[in-house]
């Protein structure tokens, strides 16, 4: 049997008020608010990334600049840098706070993309240079040339040295955090770590989706169900009211 407008209006307001308490819209939000901020880390990693290749690499440009020009390098480097690691923090805090609302603090799934895409310790340190820039001064970057024997040559690298990091307060680290920089030796290429850590952290986030999907498969099918409903009722009343 056919609904008349205000049957039609009725049922609308009722599966409204199912969607907006279903416990699939809240997720679907979250996961459209995580896109935006990976997106957002994305656009940060490229604008580091691009000028670390055009300036930073560049031997012809870092032998030939003056000084005042070398420091606007610097001061940019630190721009980008700072704006990365703002928003590697920020998905980091979100990533962990949506596992714990849906998955739960210890979900062996979780636990498990951790580990296949090696994100940490590496995830700690990253987060513990944002910590540190936040919490006391900028990180003191150094950049210098190393001859490689087997090439013959000698690039630029940009590295932060680990007993600096070692010495300083360590409220702004963890314990995994404190074994990486340990374990690297007396120098960090940070801008490498970022580089290769980068597309490991890339596929986890695609793998988490893709739990949280699996996670709420029912909950989606209901709720797509009900949506497809909604949008067909409101066609159906649209056209009612041009004829």
């Amino acid at each position: 049997m056919d609904m008349d407008d205000d049957e039609i209006r009725d049922r609308l307001s009722d599966l409204e008020e199912q969607m907006e308490s279903h416990p699939y819209d809240e997720l679907s939000h979250k996961l459209e608010e995580i896109r935006i901020v990976i997106d957002t880390l994305e656009q940060n990693y490229t604008l580091l990334s691009d000028f670390v290749d055009e300036w930073l690499k560049n031997k012809e440009i870092a032998l030939k600049i003056p000084l005042s020009q070398k420091m606007e390098i610097r001061r940019e480097l630190y721009r980008r840098l700072h704006n990365y690691l703002a928003s590697y923090h920020t998905q980091y805090e979100f990533t962990k706070h949506l596992r714990d609302k849906t998955l739960g603090v210890d979900n062996d799934n979780y636990n498990q993309l951790i580990k296949k895409h090696n994100i940490r310790p590496v995830s700690d340190f990253v987060k513990a240079c944002r910590n540190y820039i936040q919490k006391t001064v900028l990180l003191n970057i150094t950049t210098s040339y190393e001859w490689n024997r087997e090439t013959g040559d000698s690039p630029v690298i940009t590295y932060l040295s680990t007993d600096e990091l070692l010495d300083l307060d360590d409220s702004y680290r963890n314990n995994l955090a404190e074994e990486y920089i340990k374990d690297s030796g007396d120098k960090i290429i940070l801008l490498d770590v970022i580089e290769s850590h980068h597309p490991n952290l890339t596929a986890f986030h695609e793998d988490f989706r893709d739990l949280l999907h699996n996670q709420y498969e029912l909950e989606k099918e209901e709720y797509m169900s009900m949506q497809s409903e909604h949008n067909k009722l409101i066609s159906e009343l649209f056209e009612r009211q041009i004829l």
